[in-house]
């Protein structure tokens, strides 16, 4: 019983330091935005291949 209680206690900590690393580095900052960054990479393709 000491070993599961110990390892869930473990692994809430091993989550919650990765967590505040992520949160630290600016990784959910602006979550949004990563859905329109494909139109504009197309759009800097497109605009390439007119020169």
């Amino acid at each position: 019983m000491f070993w599961y209680v110990s390892s869930s206690i473990a692994m809430g900590l091993a989550f919650l330091i990765i967590y505040f690393y992520y949160m630290r580095k600016g990784q959910f900052e602006d979550a949004e935005d990563v859905k329109y960054q494909i139109f504009r990479e197309e759009e800097y393709h497109l605009h390439d291949l007119e020169k």
